[in-house]
């Protein structure tokens, strides 16, 4: 119970994925959900060619599904998504921007990008850190999770 309301309450902090296949399949197959926040590095804004303003391109991949690199070959995410215009320039935390339907698996990756020119996830915007972004999923609940952009894509 305790576990719980800590995962609860901690906004977003990525949980430890259970080590082993075998501890995640014996997890009760309870759907959870996800109410997505977003959160830039301020340190990144200097660097950033863009105003660090726009539309969050993501997607949440079963944890099979995805590496500390990305998406695995042939991947099909559980969910994509497209938030409404935001501002993250300041550093603070977005107020929810999204939100994912019921999600079958227990260990998720939320992998995202920040649009700010509407040419997709390009040189230079902002985009997640994986490992940084797995998550557990909370069967029978809808858990607040904080996106972190701690990185600005390479090209």
């Amino acid at each position: 119970m305790f576990v719980l309301l800590v995962a609860a309450c901690a906004g977003g902090a990525p949980v430890d994925p259970p080590d082993t296949e075998d501890s995640v399949a014996a997890e009760p197959a309870v759907p959870g959900a996800l109410d997505l926040s977003f959160q830039l590095d301020a340190d990144l804004v200097p660097d950033m060619a863009e105003p660090a303003a726009g539309v969050v391109l993501g997607a949440v991949y079963a944890e099979a599904d995805a590496t500390a690199t990305g998406p695995v070959d042939g991947a099909v995410p559980l969910y994509d998504y497209v938030t409404a215009s935001l501002d993250l320039a300041d550093g603070g935390v977005s107020a929810p921007a999204a939100q994912t339907p019921m999600l079958d698996a227990p260990v998720v990756w939320l992998l995202a990008c920040l649009d700010g020119n509407a040419d997709g996830c390009g040189c230079g915007d902002p985009v997640t850190v994986p490992n940084a972004n797995k998550v557990r999923v909370i069967g029978g609940m809808t858990t607040p999770i904080v996106v972190t952009f701690d990185l600005l894509h390479p090209c």
